[in-house]
């Protein structure tokens, strides 16, 4: 768990929580996201869980954030196995009609040592980017409240304004009222 609201709301709800993450939330760095997807992704290998998800606040524009859950672990969309990345299918409209070979494309270094280095680094992007997007979201949504709290601020300064302007005339002809009545007063 992250956060303040997070860890309020199971609180409340007297859900335990296994572990509460130490990430600075206002300026979340690579380094300690790198640390948590590290550990989940070990607990994942060794079978601790069966799956990590995140839910976080999807920042989509500055008018729309909306609550999402990912599935950090297992990674889905991931079909074939390490000895089948190398070879593909080829492209529509490059095989001759009648022509079934397959395209065969060669790495280096090797189709799973591109993956050991890869899926982790994939892993441990997708949670960075979750962290990023609760942080933006956060921040418009303050952005927004403050601009809301100073637009209604300024709409009270000028109801005030006009308020004691009237008042203040109020009393100025009140004033002179009393003036001009004791002159002609004094003029009979």
């Amino acid at each position: 768990m992250v956060g303040k609201k997070g860890i309020t709301f199971f609180n409340y709800q007297k859900r335990p929580i296994k572990s509460r993450l130490a990430i600075n939330m206002d300026n979340p760095t690579f380094a300690e996201v790198e640390r948590t997807g590290n550990e989940f992704m070990r607990q994942f290998s060794d079978g601790e869980v069966d799956a990590v998800y995140v839910a976080y606040m999807n920042f989509i524009s500055a008018g729309q954030q909306k609550a999402e859950v990912m599935t950090l672990l297992p990674l889905s969309g991931l079909s074939q196995t390490p000895d089948q990345v190398g070879k593909a299918a080829p492209a529509k409209g490059t095989a001759a009609k009648g022509d079934l070979s397959e395209t065969v494309y060669d790495f280096s270094p090797s189709a799973k040592e591109l993956l050991d280095e890869l899926l982790p680094l994939t892993v441990k992007t997708a949670l960075y980017q979750c962290f990023l997007d609760a942080v933006t979201s956060e921040n418009v949504l303050r952005m927004v409240s403050m601009k809301s709290a100073t637009d209604n601020a300024d709409k009270m300064i000028k109801a005030l304004t006009m308020q004691y302007n009237r008042a203040r005339q109020s009393q100025i002809t009140t004033e002179l009222s009393e003036i001009m009545g004791g002159v002609e007063a004094m003029n009979k």
